[in-house]
């Protein structure tokens, strides 16, 4: 230990009570700036959370791959998280059936994990139907329906590509004359090479709110017959052929044109009326799409940060003013013996760092524990303003820790540069 330093730890022992007040300024300058940062990343990551669990943590998601995009996609370094499916084609309902039940049943298979977790960042790739009577299907023959079926007896008229054994139950058996799902010049869809397959019910599931992205059992006007996982495609069974589905989580792409370009550039596939990005989801991601607002929240925080760095400066510059005023006999004395101007800079940066050694952590435990307390009382208010009921909780995240540091050593400089 140098004698310049031990001459500043001797000054802030003699003024005990400036020294105190200093350290206080700097804590509550920390903790003002932990609390604000901390409240914004817990406000993004509990939108983020919401987000993902009501509308799944899939970034793009493709219902016409073919297996080759399918491999290219896996073996990409840009795809953290793979899941796939497989379709096993659709049949048409009777006009009778179809004025209740859709116009369509499509057989699908329950998702397999071709790379990544079951659930990526904490959540499912796609909402997932929630089983209500029976059992999940074993084999390729074995389906569960949607709950609405249970009970409809399908093709009662002799007529249609979809024909029960009776009232559907679980244990029933359906027939469907599954195809290829076309569209005409005309609009009018039609089922091109149908070809039958019986098909054993195990049980039913309740269907979440329909969107086809983010609801596994979801396909456009089609009840969903889900069948076991790695089941084989039964459409289109050429390794060049549309038979799959994917949902794709990535990483290390910032931007929207970024992700069109690299899952073109991956399967081949254009925008196509097929091929779905997660736009709601990638804001929370930082994966920006030309506007602006994704950051407002960050904007709002960058604000006032500023706001209390220039009000922290402003006081804590006052202390260390006082404190080079009261000890000028002293750096007469120093600067008589031989040191430097420099070296008396220095002297005056190294009691801010000292103090900034005390001051930064403790406030960063009082910004933490702060928000905590606030968020603790304010539960009512941020569960109707994020829509779920558990409310916000607190995301102490490292990097806003350190980014809330940085900001309080960066005040700490400022106050103590022009004194010194």
């Amino acid at each position: 230990m140098g004698i310049f330093t031990r001459f500043t730890l001797r000054s802030l022992a003699k003024n005990r009570v400036r020294t105190a007040v200093t350290v206080v300024g700097i804590a509550l300058s920390t903790a003002l700036l932990a609390a604000v940062l901390t409240s914004v990343g817990s406000m993004q990551a509990a939108l983020m959370e919401r987000t993902m669990a009501t509308e799944g943590s899939w970034h793009v998601f493709s219902s016409e791959l073919s297996a080759t995009a399918v491999d290219a996609l896996a073996d990409s370094d840009q795809v953290s998280d793979l899941m796939t499916f497989t379709k096993g084609g659709t049949a048409a309902l009777s006009e009778e059936d179809a004025r209740n039940l859709g116009g369509f049943l499509t057989l699908k298979s329950m998702p397999t994990v071709a790379k990544g977790s079951d659930e990526p960042m904490g959540a499912p790739y796609a909402l997932m139907p929630e089983l209500v009577e029976g059992g999940m299907p074993q084999t390729a023959d074995e389906v569960i329906l949607p709950d609405y079926l249970k009970g409809e007896t399908l093709g009662a008229d002799g007529s249609g590509g979809v024909r029960s054994d009776g009232p559907i139950a679980v244990g029933s058996s359906v027939t469907a004359d599954l195809g290829v799902r076309t569209a005409g010049p005309d609009g009018e869809e039609s089922i091109e090479d149908p070809r039958p397959r019986t098909l054993v019910v195990t049980g039913f599931y309740e269907r979440q709110p329909p969107f086809l992205a983010n609801n596994y059992a979801v396909a456009t006007y089609s009840s969903v017959a889900i069948n076991a996982a790695g089941s084989p495609a039964g459409i289109g069974a050429g390794a060049d052929d549309a038979t799959m589905g994917a949902y794709v989580v990535t990483r290390g792409i910032g931007s929207v044109d970024e992700m069109h370009a690299f899952f073109e550039e991956a399967t081949g596939l254009a925008d196509a009326d097929t091929t779905l990005y997660h736009r709601t989801l990638f804001p929370y991601l930082g994966i920006s799409d030309g506007r602006p607002i994704w950051g407002t929240l960050w904007m709002v925080a960058i604000v006032l940060a500023a706001v209390i760095v220039v009000a922290s400066v402003s006081l804590i510059y006052n202390a260390f003013a006082i404190s080079v005023a009261e000890r000028t006999r002293q750096f007469g004395l120093l600067a008589s013996l031989g040191a430097s101007r420099r070296q008396l800079r220095r002297t005056v940066l190294t009691e801010a760092l000292v103090l900034g050694a005390v001051g930064v952590p403790l406030g960063l435990v009082l910004g933490v524990a702060g928000t905590v307390g606030a968020f603790a009382l304010s539960q009512e208010a941020f569960t109707s303003l994020v829509g779920t009921g558990g409310g916000v909780p607190v995301h102490v995240d490292a990097a806003v820790l350190a980014a809330a540091a940085a900001l309080s050593l960066a005040t700490l400089v400022a106050s103590a540069w022009v004194p010194a």
